[in-house]
């Protein structure tokens, strides 16, 4: 293998990393590919792994991902708790003890202490400043403070109403960013595979030349988002991922990628997902939560705190069901039992569909690793 083809793999791997966003494993990405959006997972190369990377799409046009996550933590009318993770509190927080909430980047801080890594800034933003401020109001008013930020994150209408303007404001961007990205990863193979190396010149003025173009355009699409409104000001990209956006022709191609990422970072998944993804993809989607909210059995929750998890997942599976309901989709019905494989099956995994027999030793949770925790369901 030639250098220069050497060189082109080097580019290949290096721009495969600017297409990821490294998050929580609990995000999902919205990707749109020819104009059709469908849900990615996120990719962990290790089962160990607390953070993975959603991917865009890499190839012209170059749609980004938006990020979404369920929440990892818990919130009730009394208190708060974080789900159990490596480097966050666990306690159980009563309201009367909680002075400041705020954010910090994606973390989400509790009376200076991290107790939440959220996957974007917007998301951690919006939980501050819902959580900020009720331990001075009464029981009665956090929860219908609670119960109007809830709704709020399950409002199906704001991520369209949000993506419009983005795909109007960003439009000349990506339309550069397209061209370097054709002049880059297919001019280049030309040049070196074919005849025709007497075009460098011009390829290389080409993609200079768009370079420069989507590296402006950028700029001015963040100076134009501010004033429309669509991404609030305080979010908007590091000074060090835009210097990084403009240095590089590699990340200039992403550079709407960092727009993107915080556009439903405060909606909730089945929200951000039900006005976009086709039927099939929405049912995949809301078949995990309700399994989660339905038949997970989590670890046991921290002193103080049962009656807030109780109210938290009752007010989040309610807001589920619902919106699954209004796009046409009946919960129970994707829920049904499967038919027996024969008449000793006693149960089955909601998740897996595993079936399992009766006997002394029967479980009562799914043996399946991947299943982690899900409770059987008894046949009939």
């Amino acid at each position: 293998m030639s250098d220069l083809a050497e060189l082109y793999l080097v580019l290949v791997v290096i721009y495969a990393f600017e297409c990821a966003a490294f998050v929580p494993r609990r995000a999902l990405g919205l990707v749109r590919r020819f104009g059709r959006w469908r849900v990615r997972r996120t990719f962990a190369p290790s089962a160990g792994w607390l953070r993975g990377f959603v991917f865009g799409e890499p190839w012209p046009p170059l749609s980004p991902a938006l990020v979404t996550e369920p929440l990892p933590l818990v919130v009730g009318p009394d208190g708060l708790y974080a789900l159990a993770e490596r480097d966050v509190d666990y306690a159980h927080v009563p309201w009367q003890k909680v002075e400041r909430v705020a954010a910090d980047g994606t973390r989400l801080r509790v009376n200076g202490k991290v107790v939440a890594l959220l996957a974007t800034r917007v998301g951690a933003r919006a939980l501050a400043e819902a959580l900020d401020g009720l331990a001075a109001q009464p029981r009665s008013e956090r929860e219908s403070r609670l119960r109007r930020w809830l709704d709020a994150r399950f409002d199906g209408a704001a991520v369209q109403a949000r993506l419009a303007p983005m795909w109007r404001g960003t439009l000349a961007v990506r339309i550069a960013a397209t061209v370097l990205w054709v002049t880059v990863f297919a001019g280049l193979p030309v040049l070196l595979w074919t005849p025709l190396a007497a075009l460098f010149l011009a390829v290389g003025v080409v993609a200079v030349a768009a370079w420069i173009a989507a590296a402006v355009l950028f700029e001015l699409a963040l100076r134009r988002s501010r004033r429309s409104g669509w991404l609030p000001g305080g979010l908007r990209p590091e000074l060090a991922k835009r210097i990084a956006a403009a240095a590089s022709p590699l990340a200039t191609m992403r550079a709407c990628d960092h727009l993107a990422r915080e556009l439903a970072g405060d909606l909730d998944p089945l929200a951000a997902a039900a006005p976009l993804v086709p039927a099939s993809e929405l049912r995949a989607v809301g078949r995990a939560r309700l399994v989660d909210l339905r038949h997970r059995r989590g670890d046991d929750a921290p002193e103080g705190g049962e009656a807030d998890r109780g109210w938290w997942h009752r007010e989040t599976l309610a807001r589920v069901e619902q919106t699954l309901r209004d796009r046409g989709i009946d919960p129970d019905a994707l829920l049904a039992a499967p038919a027996p494989d024969g008449a000793d099956m006693i149960a089955w995994c909601p998740c897996c569909l595993a079936q399992y027999r009766g006997g002394d030793d029967a479980p009562r949770a799914c043996a399946n690793a991947s299943c982690n925790g899900i409770v059987l369901c008894a046949f009939g």
